[in-house]
């Protein structure tokens, strides 16, 4: 009975990978020529690990990818993605968000940046309102200013290797 249960489910599920959900036509390929629905998948633990990386981080790969290539050759990397090799790349404006994100969030919830400044300013003296206020916009906008500090970096590494091309 149970075998029978199972191998029903099968079939359906082999109908169902076969054709489209949404117009009822053949699939032959990833996706519907006809409507652009995607293959019919079942729910198991990798298609839940790859929703969950396509929705929260939007990464497909790119993320993990572009970071080793930034350390290892970060000029061979922009060069690559200036040139159009895209397809592993994750976008530049999108990497900089999610890292100074990251950055901020490791700063603040596991290293306790926000502490060892308060620390810093008691035993320097430098407990005046000014300097609590200082800290309170470093540590709230913290993200914010690492991505402006972005173009003043990049004007500087033109102005320092201007000589190289």
């Amino acid at each position: 009975m149970l075998k029978q249960k199972w191998k029903l489910r099968e079939e359906i599920y082999n109908k169902m990978a076969e054709s489209c959900l949404n117009c009822g036509k053949s699939i032959e390929e990833n996706y519907c020529g006809n409507c652009g629905q995607k293959r019919f998948s079942r729910i198991d633990r990798k298609y839940i690990f790859s929703e969950l990386e396509n929705t929260v981080l939007q990464t497909n790969k790119g993320f993990l990818f572009s970071v080793k290539s930034i350390l290892k050759n970060p000029g061979k990397t922009a060069k690559e993605f200036i040139n159009g090799s895209r397809i592993n790349h994750y976008k530049p404006i999108l990497l900089a968000f999610l890292l100074s994100g990251i950055s901020a969030f490791i700063s603040f919830q596991i290293v306790g940046l926000k502490e060892i400044m308060e620390l810093y300013y008691l035993e320097q003296n430098l407990n005046s309102p000014l300097m609590i206020d200082i800290l309170s916009f470093t540590s709230s906008y913290n993200s914010l200013i690492m991505l402006s500090f972005i173009p003043f970096l990049a004007l500087l590494t033109k102005i320092g290797f201007r000589k190289c091309g």
